[in-house]
């Protein structure tokens, strides 16, 4: 949301042309917008993390799996929002990418199920969700259980952050839909 409403705004207010003057690089632009958008997602978890010691004693078996879905997650949204405020050219159609895709793919990830109660079909949908790789990673951080496997998980996530950090790049290099 943070990516996706800094683009916005800019546009809106015609002052993206100072960010495309900036003596920046795409590749500087990618990793500038995609840190501040990652940077938020971050600092929301440790205060949610930090909120949750306050009402329940928590070990965390797996640390270095929440910290690298964690960050993984933040980054991998924070391109999805780069990617979405650059395609966007209204505030209806910015928001169109986290209701038909950010929030159906959470809800079919195995947030609130297991995915192996799935049948056949479905459940090998839900093991190309890069959501669901994300919140199992995660969840095994915390419980020691996934219903995926681990490692698929840690190379799918690192392989698509790559694929979509390449598109950011390759949206800002051609000024698509950012310059008149």
């Amino acid at each position: 949301a943070n990516t996706i409403s800094s683009l916005m705004t800019a546009k809106m207010q015609g002052n993206i042309v100072d960010i495309l003057l900036a003596p920046l690089g795409p590749g500087e632009m990618t990793l500038a917008f995609t840190l501040a958008g990652a940077t938020r997602g971050i600092l929301v978890g440790i205060m949610v993390t930090a909120s949750m010691f306050l009402f329940a004693d928590i070990a965390f078996p797996h640390v270095w799996a929440l910290i690298y879905y964690g960050l993984s997650a933040a980054v991998m949204l924070a391109l999805l929002g780069l990617i979405a405020g650059i395609w966007a050219e209204k505030w209806e159609q910015s928001t169109s990418i986290t209701n038909f895709v950010i929030v159906p793919l959470s809800f079919l990830s195995g947030t609130f199920y297991s995915i192996d109660r799935l049948p056949g079909i479905w459940h090998s949908i839900s093991m190309l969700n890069p959501f669901f790789y994300l919140i199992d990673g995660f969840r095994y951080g915390i419980t020691d259980h996934a219903d995926g496997n681990i490692l698929t998980g840690v190379i799918y996530i690192a392989v698509l952050n790559v694929i979509l950090g390449m598109l950011c790049y390759h949206l800002l290099r051609t000024g698509y839909k950012l310059r008149p």
